[in-house]
């Protein structure tokens, strides 16, 4: 079998949209491209960079794509950032702490090979990477990450934030390079009122940690964060000079319930989708599908079926491999053996991170079949 899937013979033929060897993960390319052009033209109206978030495509060549938007890319593991940089990507934040030798052992390598920034969160992680780094002939750039409300990294106190910042610009092969602050809690709040009034919370207590950080003489060059859902709020605060939305080209069942943009719109559409087939019609009441818990995500919002099902049909999991189309009335054409079912995932990063292949089409064709280089490992 081709390194591309079952499907590889199908590309570039006249309806093979519609007959690919299921489940399969689907992007469609007109609707991502779409969703990359809306927000690059939205952080071009705000004067706002992007740095694009790259934890839920794990593909160097949405990676590639994304960079050149502005600020290079984020990368949530050192596994991401490695794979990205070997994809033809150089600039790269690595958003999470790095801490283990092994690990840094990695970071130094890359860092040799791209324009690499890490966070630290403590005094203790700076005191691992400057023993680590001692003769080192590099000066890696570090962001202080700040706690603004997730109590999972950062610092929780301006007088932390700046007495990590010294001791970064204490040890001469590290430079301090700003901050980072993400919201992720925040970024599926329905509501535009309420998401907005929670991050302007978030703003405000970066904007104050940024201000002590100027006064004491280190004033941040970057100020990293926000996310697809606060997007619009994030860039008309004023206060980020980079913003790492992650989810925007592909969306999924849980954004497209969101009021994104505070008027009932969305800039962005759903363009990331998990086709199937029924493989056994046999119950008065559902068919069963070949996307089970090993294709479909478990997390977040309720799957939305968009081609195939009948109305108001829902999604149950039946296992591993399969999935229940459970219909609300018995249907006068119930689903056969064979139909191809489709549906909005409930969360596109963990979607991604199921699916070894991406099948990208355009009109009724698959036009290319993209591996998802970076899941899977750390």
């Amino acid at each position: 079998m081709s390194s591309l899937g079952p499907n590889a013979d199908l590309i570039g033929r006249p309806g093979s949209r519609w007959t690919l060897t299921t489940p399969a993960l689907v992007l469609d390319r007109p609707a991502f491209l779409a969703n990359i052009s809306a927000m690059a033209r939205l952080a071009a109206t705000h004067g706002c960079a992007l740095r694009p978030h790259v934890k839920g495509s794990k593909n160097t060549a949405i990676g590639r794509l994304l960079s050149g938007l502005g600020s290079g890319i984020a990368c949530a593991t050192l596994f991401e950032a490695e794979t990205m940089v070997g994809g033809g990507v150089d600039d790269i934040l690595i958003t999470g702490p790095i801490v283990t030798r092994r690990s840094l052992e990695r970071l130094v390598r890359l860092s040799t090979r791209a324009k690499v920034t890490a966070v630290v969160d403590c005094l203790a992680a700076v005191e691992v990477l400057r023993s680590y780094l001692v003769g080192a002939e590099l000066r890696l750039n570090l962001l202080v990450d700040i706690d603004v409300g997730q109590s999972r990294t950062g610092v929780t106190s301006e007088q932390d934030c700046v007495q990590l910042a010294k001791a970064i610009e204490q040890v001469p092969s590290l430079a301090f390079a700003g901050v980072q602050a993400y919201y992720g809690h925040l970024q599926g709040i329905r509501d535009f009122a309420e998401r907005k009034a929670e991050a302007q919370i978030r703003i405000d207590r970066i904007a104050t940690y940024s201000d002590r950080l100027r006064r004491e003489g280190l004033p941040p060059r970057v100020i990293s964060g926000g996310g697809t859902g606060t997007a619009i709020i994030d860039m008309q605060s004023g206060v980020f000079t980079e913003l790492q939305p992650g989810s925007f080209p592909f969306m999924d069942a849980a954004y497209e319930q969101e009021d994104i943009a505070g008027d009932g719109s969305t800039p962005f559409a759903v363009s990331l989708f998990v086709y199937s087939t029924v493989v056994s019609a046999n119950q008065p009441d559902r068919a069963t599908i070949d996307a089970g818990m090993k294709a479909i995500p478990t997390d977040g919002a309720a799957v939305r079926f968009v081609k195939g099902a009948p109305p108001a049909a829902r999604y149950a999991i039946a296992g591993d491999e399969f999935g229940f189309v459970i219909y609300a009335e018995r249907p006068e054409q119930p689903l056969k053996l064979g139909d191809q079912v489709v549906c909005i995932t409930p969360h596109c990063d963990t979607a991604t991170n199921l699916h070894a292949l991406l099948h990208v089409v355009e009109d009724d064709m698959l036009v290319d079949i993209w591996r998802v280089e970076a899941r899977g490992q750390w």
